[in-house]
């Protein structure tokens, strides 16, 4: 898997697989202020002009202690949902039940339609479809 990285921090990476057309989001640590990620919109925007419209989404949140700023989150997956994406996962820890719930509902708020996993495999192998 070719990467090409867009930018990373101690809350988020965000990276593009050009050969699957697939964008990868990495959230990490607890979002409680939005000068946390100053830069995340910005950075999801910029992924997003790599990926064409079908593009898959690979979301891991197995890392994300809590968000309490759950709008940066809604904010980008509404900029995802211009992009016209084709498929979603969302990757999660099975113990940290409530960063599963805070994402399923950043997905119900934007609409985005994702499919949650707790197995990294079983989600490549669902976007690969």
């Amino acid at each position: 898997m070719q990467l090409t990285h867009i930018a990373s921090n101690g809350f988020y990476s965000v990276s593009v697989d050009k050969q699957k057309n697939r964008l990868h989001l990495y959230l990490a640590g607890t979002w409680m202020q939005a000068d946390q990620v100053p830069n995340w919109l910005d950075d999801v925007s910029a992924a997003l002009r790599l990926v064409s419209p079908g593009f898959t989404i690979l979301t891991n949140s197995s890392n994300l202690r809590g968000v309490l700023r759950l709008d940066l989150i809604v904010e980008a997956q509404q900029l995802v949902l211009r992009a016209h994406p084709g498929k979603a996962a969302l990757l999660y820890d099975p113990k940290k039940i409530v960063a599963k719930t805070l994402m399923g509902a950043a997905a119900q708020d934007s609409g985005l339609v994702a499919e949650q996993f707790s197995d990294p495999l079983d989600a490549e192998k669902y976007l690969d479809k």
